[in-house]
């Protein structure tokens, strides 16, 4: 290569990086933080999240793939300060209900913080985006009840750490079975490491010590790690089962007939309407912004022949 083609290479490379690092620095950082629990969901809501940020021009910065079953709660904190230390403009937070002082520590933030898919009794006045939970769990229980209406005894399997969103599926799904003469028998709770849940629903079971008619799991990991347990002890489509998210192994329960129904969330709208709170938030900081509730839908098997 002769000198002068050397340079000639040498400076055009270094106009296409300068011109690559102006491109970043004019796309403003939004922060995705997500919590702990099904990795399906958060992924579909980190994807969906950054395409949302993509369309109105920001760059969303979050942790990578996600590894929600191993995610420490606490590590929350840490990532509101990577988001302020990288001059992210507004961040979406999914908040961890184990973390103590949390509306305080969101009071003193210098950027405006959006909630996503639930709530654990704080406030944001730049609004919040998330499923209607309680609606979920009547839902599910609805569904359940049309297919059969003779159902007694239903064991509900809640997840472990008393997350608030998989608590109100919980309420509403149990208050509407009660409701209609149902008793409920509540199963330990389910580790959201899908490994240790399924070793502890297939206990339960193996155990023999209550019968019942069907089965509520209020999330991905505590629905997952059923199917498994059911499968391993050949109980696969023996009681009506309905869950809540959705991944390939539960679609393909819900093909196969393991599993009457499952209840899935717009994952789709409510990043496109979180993203659009925040932007809401930087370019007009004084406005409040507006709490949003989600109606979920019914993923049985008539909608997925039906989204052949």
């Amino acid at each position: 290569m002769s000198k002068s083609m050397g340079q000639g290479w040498r400076g055009w490379l270094t106009v296409a990086l300068l011109s690559v690092c102006a491109l970043v620095q004019a796309r403003e950082c939004l922060s995705f933080i997500y919590a702990s629990g099904g990795r399906d969901y958060w992924a579909n809501l980190q994807t969906n999240v950054a395409r949302e940020g993509e369309r109105l021009g920001y760059f969303i910065y979050d942790r990578g793939v996600v590894d929600s079953e191993h995610l420490i709660d606490d590590a929350q904190i840490e990532l509101l300060n990577v988001a302020v230390a990288r001059r992210c403009r507004a961040i979406i937070l999914a908040p961890s209900a184990t973390i103590a002082n949390y509306n305080e520590i969101l009071r003193f933030l210098p950027v405006p913080v959006v909630l996503i898919d639930r709530n654990p009794g704080l406030t944001s006045q730049y609004g919040s985006v998330a499923s209607d939970n309680v609606a979920i769990g009547a839902l599910a229980w609805k569904r359940m009840k049309k297919h059969n209406p003779a159902i007694r005894q239903v064991l509900v399997l809640p997840n472990s750490g008393r997350v608030p969103s998989t608590e109100q599926r919980l309420h509403g799904f149990i208050a509407a079975a009660r409701k209609d003469g149902a008793s409920v028998l509540y199963g330990p709770p389910i580790d959201q490491a899908i490994g240790r849940g399924r070793q502890t629903v297939k206990a339960f079971i193996q155990g023999g010590s209550a019968t019942f008619d069907a089965i509520f799991t209020p999330n991905e990991s505590s629905t997952t790690a059923t199917i498994l347990a059911l499968r391993q002890l050949h109980l696969a489509g023996r009681y009506d089962f309905v869950g809540v998210d959705r991944n390939p192994l539960i679609a393909d329960a819900v093909r196969n007939g393991e599993m009457l129904a499952t209840m899935v969330q717009d994952g789709e709208k409510m990043a496109r309407l979180a993203v659009e709170l925040a932007d809401a938030a930087i370019k007009t900081p004084g406005k409040p912004g507006r709490n949003i509730l989600l109606p979920p839908f019914v993923l049985d098997r008539q909608a997925l022949r039906n989204a052949r």
